[in-house]
Formats: C-alpha cells, structure tokens, sequence
C-alpha cells in the first residue's frame, strides 16, 4: 500500500502532492496506531506470548533514579522479553502529555503510575480501563493478599485506579539539634513563639504533599480550620517553596528546625550525610498523620499502545515480588500484607499507636479543594 501511494504522488503537480503527502502519513499513521484488541478469556500463557511479540510497554511514572531503577530494571528481570520505555515525572505534568498524545490520535503510554488526583482525572476523561479483569495471576488479584481483605481504588467505582501503597507520611522534617523528639505532641505546639521563622512550608497552593496535610488538618475536629488559619498566618514567619530539596537541606543545616512537606525520599540521601535531619515519628503527636498511596497508584491507559505487555505490568506490579521490589526502592509502605518494610524508614511503617486519616480515597481527596482555598486565604494570596 505505501509504495503504491507513493507512486501515485510522484505524478502529482507540487502543491497537491505535498496536500498529499499529508493525508497519506496520517493514514499510515492512525494504521500503525490502531488499537489491537486483548481477546476475552485470555491465558497468562497467551498474554505473555503476545507481550513478547509486542517487544515492550510505555510507563509513565515517578521522577527520580530509585523510579527508574525499580519500573525499569527489576522488570526487566522478572520479563526480559520486554522493553520498558520510561518516563519519570510529577503527575500532571504526565497527565497534560497524555491527554494531548490521545487527541492527536497517538497515545504515548500504557500504564501510569503516580498521585490519586491525576489517576482520577485519566477516569474522568475515560482513559483509564477497569483493571480487575486484567489481573490474570492469583498472585496479583487475590484480595487475602492485601491489607483489609480487599484490592485499595481510589476511585469510588473501584474499578480504574488501584492503590497498592499505603502507610503513614512523615508529619514533618525536623533537624533533632534544634527540636528533640517528644516536645512536640500536638500540631497545635508549631504555633509556639519559639518555632517562628524557622520553618518551611512546601506550598499548599499546588498539587503536593501540603495539601493533602490540609486535608487531613480541616477534617480533624480537634484542629479544623482554626488551626489551619493560624499555622500559615504569615505572622509566623515561615518559607514558602516549591523545591523539596531545598526544604532537606535547610533542615538539614539548621537554617530552618521544621520542614512541613518535605518528603523523606528527598531527604534520605541528604539524612546520611547530616544525621540530624530526621522524620519526626508520628507516633508522638496525638492528632497523628495522613494515610496516603502516595504515588503509588496505578492506571491501565485505554487505547494502550502494547496492550497485552501492559497487562503483563500491570500484574507485575501488584505481585508480591513486584510490590517488594517497590516498597524497597521507593521507601513506600506496600498495600500487601506478606510485603516486609525493609526499605521503609521505621517512622513511616504501619503502627498501632499512630492515629490515621486516610487521604487517598475519592470522596476525602474532594476536600482539597476547600484546602487549598482555606490556604490562599489565610496566606493572604
């Protein structure tokens, strides 16, 4: 077909050659992207033989070395039939290159893996896919297996976005020379004249760790909007930033004793050359911390580009080795109950003593939005 058209065009005057010429790449184009089907009742054996012949899937992922390492590498392992091409960044920078990818007719990516907002919204424009059909082996889909008796979604269909992260998130960064462990038990104590202006603040006015802190602040009665007001009243002092590294390393050195945001997989590198710099244990705080799936949630894309090795990932992901192989290299708690937490710090595990709210489910995440207005309020933004 294409040498025929080819052909053809050599025979036309210029300018309707190139008008042409056009048309043809487009159709050659929507024929090498056209969607090929996963049939009904699949096995395992003929999805990875059709995976195979694919020869590789699209991951959009989280940014960092550790991301890459573990979506790529240790899949590699378990699959080296198939390619892994990789993409880390933050989620809605992933979610404006897919939705532009699927309105141009070509899509990018097979899987995404990142926060539950933009996991919800690929629903909300109906590129996500049900994914409990997709999960072929026992291993991935026997809800024993996970903790609660039950696969965790995000979404409230249960249907498009499964969470398989879940445990406590760090109530703040705190550098221990300037802030010993135990003086501070309630969130209402950073209000203490002694901590202003020294403390940072990821800011709350974008998508990020702060807002869903916010949350949790507002949904607690015992603190509430109140407490919300008060804390990132201006008055006080405090570092508004975007950059996550920054909030590590001015902790780290005593510029600033508290960092409200910063995650610990920043700062864990940064921790082991300044011990001081440290998570402050959630346990200690009797208002306690957010629940999160954190970036750990996970898409099947529609109009997936490698269908059946996209399944194959998809049940990769959710297997015990797979979700070890994770938890290890991300530092995030696993949703699995026969996951150990080796590679969690030992503040973030799941404990009995650390009161939760859970953040990542769809109708508690619909709270951001009042969060984030409560915040640019009480900023005076």
């Amino acid at each position: 077909m294409k040498n025929g058209l080819c052909s053809v065009l050599l025979l036309l005057r210029p300018a309707l050659r190139r008008l042409c010429a056009v048309a043809v790449a487009a159709l050659l184009s929507c024929s090498a992207w056209a969607q090929v089907a996963v049939k009904d009742n699949i096995t395992w054996d003929e999805l990875l033989a059709a995976a195979r012949a694919e020869g590789s899937v699209i991951v959009f992922g989280p940014p960092g070395a550790p991301a890459r390492s573990v979506f790529v590498d240790e899949f590699h392992k378990a699959h080296p039939g198939i390619r892994v091409s990789f993409e880390g960044a933050q989620g809605p920078g992933h979610l404006t290159k897919i939705l532009a990818a699927q309105q141009a007719g070509r899509p990018l990516a097979d899987l995404f893996i990142g926060g539950p907002q933009p996991a919800l919204q690929l629903r909300d424009v109906k590129l996500a896919q049900p994914l409990v059909p997709a999960l072929l082996l026992p291993d991935a889909r026997d809800p024993g297996r996970w903790q609660g008796g039950r696969l965790d979604f995000v979404d409230k269909e249960r249907q498009y976005a499964i969470a398989y992260a879940g445990g406590p998130v760090e109530p703040f960064l705190f550098n221990s020379d300037r802030v010993k462990e135990g003086e501070i038990t309630s969130w209402w104590d950073l209000l203490q004249p002694r901590y202003r202006g020294k403390i940072m603040v990821n800011d709350p006015l974008v998508p990020g760790p702060t807002v869903g802190k916010i949350n949790h602040f507002l949904s607690d009665e015992t603190l509430g909007e109140k407490f919300v007001r008060a804390l990132l009243d201006p008055a006080n002092q405090f570092l508004i930033t975007r950059d996550d590294r920054q909030i590590a390393e001015q902790v780290a050195r005593g510029s600033y004793w508290i960092g409200i945001g910063g995650t610990w997989s920043t700062a864990a590198p940064i921790a082991k050359q300044i011990p001081a710099l440290k998570i402050y244990p959630p346990a200690l705080l009797k208002e306690g911390t957010m629940l999160t799936s954190g970036r750990g949630n996970l898409v099947l894309l529609a109009n997936a580009p490698n269908p059946h090795a996209a399944r194959v990932y998809l049940n990769w992901v959710l297997s015990r080795a797979g979700q070890q192989a994770i938890s290890i290299a991300m530092g995030d708690p696993s949703g699995r109950t026969d996951v150990n937490a080796e590679g969690v710090s030992p503040v973030l595990r799941n404990d009995q003593r650390i009161k939760l709210f859970t953040e990542h489910h769809e109708n508690v995440l619909a709270g951001r939005a009042r969060a984030v207005k409560v915040a640019r309020e009480a900023m005076g933004r």
